[in-house]
């Protein structure tokens, strides 16, 4: 998408998450989606290849219509018996047939990857939250245990544990950050 997805909010007043642009443009994710198809390259070049067979189809049913009409027509080579017979425009047809086929294929995939990545940022904001909630708790236990170390009711060992467990709530709240941060970035990048 072209347009930089700077923050996304969920309002109870609606069932469909919001993502908020650049521009303050405000968006639901399936006009997210619409967005995303109207400016991609992916789907210029799949509606051309769909005009293009479509034009091809009737390019050879007239030449197929002029060829049936032309009463001096005796020897045929092979692409001129084709063309005769129709083959040429049954597989133009069908080229016109695949291409619609791969551009509705191409609205479901993107469909899907959007929803997919906003989603998952969602899910990694949502793991932010509890990952500083656990680093809060951790905090709490730590000053705890400090303080019944200074009161000699627990061992220093102990204490250790609590510090050690305080630095790998640390490490998974960083952790959780840069995933969102990544999360973020895939989006924008959708």
């Amino acid at each position: 998408m072209k347009k930089i997805i700077t923050t996304f909010a969920l309002t109870a007043a609606l069932s469909l998450p919001l993502c908020v642009f650049a521009d303050s443009t405000t968006m639901t994710v399936d006009e997210a989606v619409s967005y995303a198809i109207e400016h991609s390259d992916s789907f210029i070049k799949s509606n051309a290849e769909i005009q293009a067979n479509t034009y091809s189809a009737y390019q050879t049913k007239a030449t197929q219509s002029s060829l049936k009409k032309n009463p001096y027509l005796e020897d045929m080579s092979v692409d001129v018996y084709l063309s005769f017979k129709g083959y040429y425009h049954k597989a133009s047809k069908l080229a016109a047939t695949v291409a619609e086929r791969a551009k509705a294929d191409l609205i479901k995939s993107t469909e899907r990857n959007v929803k997919n990545d906003f989603y998952t940022y969602l899910n990694s904001a949502v793991a932010v939250e509890i990952a500083e909630e656990n680093l809060s708790i951790t905090k709490e236990r730590m000053a705890a245990a400090e303080k019944k170390l200074e009161m000699g009711t627990l061992s220093k060992l102990d204490c250790e544990n609590f510090a050690l467990a305080r630095q790998n709530a640390e490490n998974s709240y960083n952790q959780a950050i840069r995933t969102k941060e990544y999360n973020l970035i895939k989006l924008k990048n959708t």
